[in-house]
């Protein structure tokens, strides 16, 4: 099946325990599984053809596809799916080819970096956990065109332990990324564009 133009991919950064082989023959060897390089370098496309639904849906048809994109980078790879736990399973279906687990992401950290110094991402979205008001306010979503020029934000930043965040590109003002403190990661796909086929 084509491997869609357009995917809502959600998943997760992993670092190997020791894998085995390379990148490339990772996911050889996976029934109904084919992997197909992309036109932007780094980046593989995944697709997964399976006769029992992997994703909770309703028993019934011949067969469920799934689609994943794996990028590695350095000593990491992120891998993503068109369903939520999708990557976990794939992981899982190596018999050990690949062992991964997720590292933490320090999310105050970047929140205050990103709060302090302007860039080319802007905060669009932040959920954290507050502190210091016992069970009467434990959490808090904040949405906005670019939290960090919020006065009210600054303010509250303090207290806030924020656990995940979404970015936006500032020159376009596309979403571009939201991402957790477990490595969980979700963006939208859009195949290749004039300026990802340069990168």
């Amino acid at each position: 099946m084509r491997f869609p133009d357009q995917l809502k991919a959600t998943g997760a950064l992993y670092a190997p325990v020791t894998p085995a082989g390379t990148p490339s023959g990772w996911w050889q060897g996976i029934a109904g599984l084919v992997a197909q390089e992309t036109e932007v370098s780094g980046w593989t496309k995944l697709t997964l053809t399976s006769g029992t639904p992997l994703a909770g849906e309703v028993l019934g048809l011949p067969e469920y596809t799934y689609h994943f994109l794996h990028r590695q980078s350095g000593g990491r790879f992120l891998l993503v799916s068109s369903h939520t736990g999708l990557d976990e399973k794939l992981i899982a279906a190596t018999g050990g080819r690949v062992s991964a687990t997720r590292p933490t992401v320090d999310i105050p950290k970047l929140v205050k970096e990103l709060t302090s110094t302007p860039g080319r991402f802007v905060m669009s979205a932040l959920w954290a956990r507050v502190e210091g008001f016992g069970q009467a306010l434990r959490a808090m979503s904040l949405y906005g065109n670019d939290l960090a020029t919020s006065a009210l934000f600054v303010g509250l930043l303090p207290q806030l332990v924020p656990h995940r965040l979404q970015l936006r590109d500032v020159a376009t003002r596309v979403e571009i990324v939201s991402i957790a403190s477990r490595g969980e990661v979700g963006f939208t796909y859009s195949g290749v564009t004039k300026s990802s086929s340069r990168r």
